[in-house]
């Protein structure tokens, strides 16, 4: 599904979605630009003095615009992060989340945050993590493959007193992976979008 198609003076910009790497298309033998949804990012690839470049995320657009000033950004939306339990790893029963929460509620409260946040003109994405250990090294590596602007932080995570060393896990991976992106919460899945106004503007 082609996105958005940009000419400049000497290469030409495509930006496209599916569920594998869009095939490029050499349209002037210059630069083929491609969003991989595997890897969450924007890619291009470009020939520059005899020579093919790969380039990846904000780099592409920072170096791409040094060498073609009339490059511009091209359907790239605002990207949101919602971090929170794995829906069937959450104990339900803890006094400090909210009553009546099961694993169903929370996957049909994410869905109805991503499509709010889609309607608001974001890119809405889920990491789901497991209370223990590697939750920071899970937030890390998701961050990693993309440009984050807000990280939304469940209440799952937030509330219980015995997740405190988990939230401070998460927190730190923001910190340290996307010091940039501003961090939110939300009290239940399905105010995500609301938590995330708080701090970003309609896309």
């Amino acid at each position: 599904m082609l996105i958005a198609i940009h000419r400049a003076s000497s290469f030409v910009i495509i930006f496209a979605a599916d569920l594998r790497p869009a095939r490029p298309q050499n349209r002037r033998g210059q630069v083929f630009a491609w969003r991989d949804l595997s890897q969450q990012s924007m890619r291009a690839v470009f020939r520059r003095n005899g020579s093919w470049r790969s380039l990846f995320g904000e780099q592409f657009f920072k170096v791409g615009l040094a060498l073609e000033p009339n490059l511009k950004k091209v359907g790239v939306m605002t990207r949101v992060l919602l971090v929170g339990y794995d829906p069937e790893t959450a104990d339900y029963s803890n006094p400090a989340l909210p009553p009546g929460m099961s694993a169903e509620k929370v996957r049909a409260g994410v869905s109805l945050a991503l499509r709010e946040m889609t309607d608001r003109g974001w890119e809405g994405d889920v990491c789901y993590i497991r209370p223990d250990g590697m939750a920071g090294q899970t937030v890390e590596h998701h961050l990693a493959s993309g440009n984050y602007a807000c990280v939304v932080i469940g209440a799952g995570v937030r509330l219980p007193p015995q997740s405190l060393a988990v939230f401070e896990a998460v927190v730190n991976a923001v910190h340290k992976v996307a010091p940039a992106a501003v961090i939110a919460f939300n009290t239940r899945p399905e105010d995500s979008a609301d938590a995330a106004a708080r701090w970003l503007s309609p896309g």
